[in-house]
């Protein structure tokens, strides 16, 4: 749930449920330089277009992270989506708050609380 609804949150401390994670959502300016070129050889996955105007899910091997790959993915999935008509694109969910700032300028925009309830423990 997003954090900025009290009332769900303290419904679901209510119901027994307790904060579990946090997830955060960021938002890139495709008006930034986003060149690649010099990068593009090396491999990996990234989506966009599931929803407007949205970036993800992307990810690399993990022998590989920290060579490049992911930036090349989300320089180009980015370029892509600047070329069909938008101007910021939301990023879902993001693991490393700090690889998308560095890489694209990616600043934190919704977050959300996660919740979860032990529902075994429930039927005892």
């Amino acid at each position: 749930m997003h954090v900025r609804y009290t009332a769900a949150a303290c419904l679901a401390e209510e119901l027994g449920y307790a904060l579990i994670a946090t997830a955060w959502n960021m938002t890139a300016d495709l008006t930034l330089d986003l060149d690649s070129a010099g990068d593009e050889q090396r491999l990996g996955f990234a989506a966009w277009g599931a929803r407007l105007h949205w970036f993800g899910p992307m990810g690399t091997a993990e022998s590989t992270r920290g060579l490049g790959f992911g930036a090349v993915l989300l320089r180009r999935c980015l370029r892509d989506l600047r070329a069909n008509g938008a101007r910021r694109a939301e990023i879902g969910w993001v693991g490393p708050k700090r690889f998308y700032l560095l890489t694209v300028g990616a600043t934190v925009g919704r977050v959300f609380w996660q919740y979860g309830r032990d529902l075994v423990a429930d039927r005892a």
